[in-house]
């Protein structure tokens, strides 16, 4: 799987493409799948949870959920407003860097079956992600399966 840059994620819209390889096909198939928006919450505030108390790379997580860096900034806010984290601005060698990110809402149990960015990324979806598949894209599936008599 290869990350993307911001400038790629502007029109993804937030639908992540995983890539894998078909033994039985024999080449490489994608997968589309999107989280809500608060899935996408979930998940971001799940690896604040992860990495507590450190500089979070917003640009990592905007790769990762294929949505730009304002777009996870928004995100943040949300769960800030929502008292479940304060943001402290980190500061290093005068300028500002990124900034850490401290969870401060209710004590969560670690079940294992958080939604996280591994999930997100699993082959199986074992969560259920919504997925895309080309059938659901067509303008008229019935044309396929229509018998066209001369």
């Amino acid at each position: 799987m290869s990350y993307t840059n911001e400038g790629e994620n502007y029109r993804k819209y937030g639908i992540v493409i995983i890539e894998s390889y078909d033994k039985t096909l024999g080449y490489t198939v994608y997968e589309y799948r999107k989280p809500t928006i608060k899935e996408r919450q979930e998940i971001i505030l799940n690896y604040i949870i992860q990495n507590n108390n450190e500089p979070i790379d917003l640009l990592y997580l905007s790769n990762k959920l294929c949505v730009t860096k304002r777009t996870i900034q928004k995100d943040i806010k949300v769960l800030q407003s929502n008292n479940l984290i304060e943001v402290i601005p980190n500061f290093t060698q005068g300028s500002q860097r990124r900034n850490i990110i401290k969870y401060i809402g209710p004590q969560k149990d670690i079940t294992g079956k958080e939604l996280t960015l591994e999930l997100l990324y699993d082959l199986d979806n074992p969560y259920g992600f919504r997925d895309f598949d080309w059938e659901e894209f067509k303008m008229n599936p019935s044309l396929d399966k229509r018998i066209i008599k001369k």
